[in-house]
Order: structure tokens, then sequence, then C-alpha cells
């Protein structure tokens, strides 16, 4: 998903990266392609492939 002006987080979606953000974007990447190779609900799983 593209963040822009009129796009908002899902509270699935802000709730995955209020966990799994860092103030580093790279981490940030790094720490969700992480977590989704361990996540094994595929909705989750799709939910994060689109962050």
């Amino acid at each position: 998903m593209k963040l822009n002006d009129t796009t908002e987080l899902d509270f699935i979606e802000a709730d995955i990266l209020y966990c799994w953000g860092s103030p580093s974007y790279m981490k940030t990447l790094k720490r969700l392609n992480n977590l989704h190779n361990i996540t094994v609900d595929p909705d989750i799983r799709t939910y994060i492939e689109e962050l």
C-alpha cells in the first residue's frame, strides 16, 4: 500500500506498525520482512505484504 494524503491505515495495519515499527525506515522494513517470514496466518501475512 502506498501512503499519501488521502490514505488511512486501518486498525490492523496501525497495530502492526505500532508493534514492529522503528524510527529507522530500513529497520522497519527488515522487521516487517522477518515478521512476514514467521507469520502463519495468511490474512495477517497479506496485511504485512501490503505495508
